[in-house]
């Protein structure tokens, strides 16, 4: 028996397959959308954690990098500052010299004989011992007070010296320097021009310098012109004694400026050469 499809089985029929199609077609693009975000999505984590590295590490490592040599510039900066400056207050000495230094009683110390020999720099024939005079108020350190003995050394031997080889002068300027402050290294760097400033005018010189960075004295003395110059003694502080005595502050770079008769005047650390060459002209005119 022959079955005939009416007109509504056939519009039922097709409804059936076009619903079985469209069903295959959204199997499809489901799993290609699935697919492709998952593989997007892998990507971009992948490449999110490219980014992240990349940035983390640039950043980490340029930034670093960035803080070290912004660091080493502002120490290099601050360095030199400091050795320029001339006029500063000087290093701290805490990492400077020994902390038993000597004692601030270092005119009672005993300098004993000194040597004949190198005084490491000149000198006038007009100075020496025999033209010391005791003035009326005390010895000791500080202002107002004639210079106690001082401890110092042969620049070349490391012999006992005596401050009182620059006794005569009209007035003395005293500095005591640290091999490794750079306010020393500029104050040694003018002291021959203050010497030249001050040669018509009988002016003594003392350089004294403690060694604590490997340099010698008379390396110290022949690097900054300080040899042979007639109105300029350059000695030795091998311990530090003599730095303990003029300090005024735990800090490098002390001064101590004397009249004719070695009285004290002025002290002070740092000094530019403009400040040492007028307290100098105060002395020779008090």
């Amino acid at each position: 028996m022959t079955v005939k499809p009416t007109l509504t089985t056939l519009v039922a029929l097709s409804a059936v397959v076009a619903l079985g199609l469209a069903g295959c077609s959204a199997e499809s693009g489901s799993t290609g959308g699935a697919t492709a975000t998952d593989t997007g999505g892998a990507d971009a984590s992948s490449g999110g954690a490219g980014s992240d590295a990349g940035a983390s590490g640039a950043a980490d490592s340029s930034g670093a990098a960035g803080q070290d040599a912004a660091a080493a510039s502002d120490a290099a900066a601050a360095t030199d500052a400091g050795g320029a400056s001339g006029a500063d207050a000087g290093q701290g000495a805490t990492d400077a010299g020994p902390a038993d230094a000597g004692t601030s009683d270092a005119g009672s110390m005993d300098v004993g004989t000194t040597d004949a020999g190198t005084t490491g720099a000149g000198g006038s024939s007009k100075w020496g011992p025999e033209q010391c005079k005791v003035a009326g108020s005390g010895k000791g350190f500080s202002v107002g007070q004639q210079i106690a003995a001082l401890p110092i050394q042969d620049c070349d031997t490391g012999a006992k010296r005596d401050f009182a080889e620059v006794c005569g002068a009209d007035a003395t300027w005293l500095f005591v320097a640290h091999s490794h402050c750079p306010t020393c290294k500029a104050t040694a760097q003018y002291t021959a021009s203050v010497a030249q400033q001050f040669a018509d005018k009988d002016v003594a010189i003392v350089h004294v310098v403690y060694i604590d960075d490997g340099q010698t004295c008379p390396s110290w003395r022949a690097k900054y012109g300080l040899d042979n110059l007639p109105n300029v003694k350059v000695y030795l502080d091998k311990t530090g004694a003599s730095w303990n005595a003029i300090k005024t502050k735990n800090y490098t770079a002390p001064h101590a400026i004397m009249t004719k008769d070695r009285v004290i005047t002025f002290k002070a650390h740092g000094l530019s050469s403009g400040g040492v060459a007028s307290q100098l002209n105060k002395a020779l005119n008090p």
